[in-house]
């Protein structure tokens, strides 16, 4: 290509779209959230909301509810975090089933924020990552602990879910994997309609298996909606009846699902159970390189895994949805009986970022604070905790040594991890006596795997993710397809053959800045008889 179509592609590419520094993650100035049901024994104090802010810049930021004009403001300082404690009668409906409920909350900022919410009553206690309303789909598959009830406690177990609509006139289409409290049953789909701030909360059908895993949740007119899910009461592993605790996440959109995890056992209770959905059929799932089993759509399937392997590595045919469960106490008892049922969204490993900053909550009995991180091996140098190497700490996946785990306890307050050489993926925890928490740090949703599934089937070609790291992924379909990259003084500076469906490319050499990739299907020397496509890629 002569230099001035190359620079006249390229002032194209940036114009169209805009190019910004700053790409989708679970950072972002705009983000909704609901509070579900708590586990309560008869006689426990009022459960405890909190919405925990961090900031890499001071910020104002504004909570509220907008459908019955409560407001709060408060400031949040840089590298720090402010927690505001939410009023129950604000956004707390502890009995509440199939029916919309005025309980949704907006948190606002002009700069960029990260939010958490803590659900924390005596001994039940679960926190989350809430996601930015820029990455809110509108298409989602639940994933819980199965609510399995003991003639003792029937009344007190349920798998639940809340769902919030972000703009007027969403219509939300609903199937159940198992019936409701209030009369909706598995496999017969009904409809929701909801306005901005509304949201629809529901429970299963208490007294059996409980399970609504599988269900999934459609806003029929696109519309991004925000979907809460987990166990107002469960035992882990099921039917292992000494502990009983709250367990919540916001569930990703299908969009963001992945492929490969790392998934690192918990400090000192040394035994985990680890749930796979899958979104298609024929999902096979491969442990430590070994299949395991073959699911089909919206299935799910267990696994446990042990400190006698404290790190396993975890690959699926199809995009999968991936999340470990702390047992309860007395389950692997060591002579403790720390931990108790909570659950963590395992990040998958090409959804990895750069920094975090992230509170360490202490509530509910909690004693001991940690921190599990996967890198690439190539990138252990890089990580840090609080502007201190933590290097030292890193030693290889067992079934895949490309890949690097830690397992660092950490005090409360703010924490700041952070890779100067490539990304990580990474989840706190808390765990004390007969109780325990645990929230993903962060997650790269700068793309999402419907674009590469929709532009495989024309055979063209995305790159992710973007903006992106030391990592450049190409995803081609394209047939004896070769690649070019040129920086933006139209110089080459990568070229390779692309031999596999999705490439990865190091880019830990390269500048920051714009990129444009080129991708050839035939023989680049005769470009007119090939098949062309190019983009614009950025590393921040």
């Amino acid at each position: 290509m002569k230099k001035h179509g190359f620079y006249a592609l390229l002032a194209l590419l940036l114009m169209a779209g805009g190019v910004t520094m700053q790409g989708q993650s679970t950072t972002g100035t705009d983000f909704w959230v609901a509070f579900m049901p708590n586990y309560t024994d008869a006689g426990a104090p009022q459960v405890k909301l909190d919405i925990v802010v961090t900031a890499q810049q001071l910020g104002l930021v504004t909570v509220e509810n907008p459908r019955t004009g409560w407001m709060e403001s408060f400031n949040v300082a840089a590298g720090d975090a402010a927690t505001i404690s939410i009023p129950n009668e604000v956004a707390y409906f502890q009995d509440e089933s199939d029916c919309v409920l005025d309980n949704a909350l907006h948190v606002t900022c002009k700069d960029s924020i990260s939010v958490f919410a803590s659900n924390d009553r005596t001994y039940s206690f679960d926190v989350f990552n809430v996601l930015p309303t820029h990455a809110l789909g509108s298409e989602y598959i639940l994933q819980m602990y199965p609510s399995h009830a003991s003639p003792m406690k029937s009344d007190r177990f349920a798998s639940e879910f809340a769902i919030v609509a972000v703009e007027d006139n969403t219509t939300v289409e609903i199937e159940l994997t198992y019936d409701s409290q209030n009369g909706h049953y598995a496999h017969q789909p009904f409809t929701v309609a909801l306005d901005a701030g509304q949201c629809y909360q529901l429970q299963s059908l208490r007294g059996g298996e409980g399970d609504l895993s599988g269900t999934r949740i459609t806003a029929t007119n696109g519309k991004p909606i925000a979907v809460f899910a987990g166990d107002r009461g469960c035992m882990i592993p099921s039917y292992y009846e000494d502990a009983v605790d709250a367990a919540f996440e916001q569930m990703l959109p299908v969009e963001y699902w992945g492929r490969q995890f790392v998934v690192t056992t918990t400090m000192i209770k040394g035994v985990d159970r680890v749930r796979v959905t899958a979104l298609n059929d024929n999902c096979q799932i491969n442990l430590n390189g070994e299949w395991l089993t073959t699911i089909g759509a919206s299935e799910t399937c267990e696994l446990e895994i042990r400190d006698a392997q404290p790190a396993v590595y975890l690959e699926t045919s199809e995009p999968a949805l991936v999340y470990k469960y702390l047992p309860g106490a007395m389950y692997n008892y060591q002579g403790n009986n720390y931990c108790d049922p909570s659950m963590v969204y395992i990040c998958p490993l090409d959804r990895a970022i750069h920094h975090a900053v992230f509170p360490v909550f202490g509530g509910s009995q909690c004693e001991f604070f940690f921190v599990n991180i996967v890198t690439e091996t190539a990138f252990v140098s890089g990580m840090s905790l609080n502007g201190q190497s933590i290097a030292s700490y890193f030693r290889e996946v067992p079934s895949r040594p490309e890949y690097s785990f830690a397992r660092i306890g950490t005090d409360l307050g703010t924490q700041m991890l952070s890779n100067s050489s490539g990304t990580f993926v990474a989840h706190a925890y808390g765990i004390g006596p007969c109780v325990s928490y645990a929230f993903s740090v962060g997650a790269d949703l700068s793309w999402h795997y419907d674009q590469v599934v929709e532009n495989e089937a024309d055979g063209s070609t995305v790159a992710y993710p973007n903006p992106g790291g030391n990592t450049l992924n190409i995803h081609t379909a394209l047939p004896n397809a070769r690649m070019e990259v040129y920086d933006i003084n139209g110089r080459l500076i990568h070229g390779q053959a692309l031999t596999e469906n999705v490439t990865r490319i190091d880019a830990t050499d390269w500048a920051e800045g714009v990129y444009v990739w080129k991708v050839y299907a035939g023989d680049p020397s005769t470009v007119s008889k090939s098949r062309v496509e190019t983009g614009k890629w950025i590393k921040e």
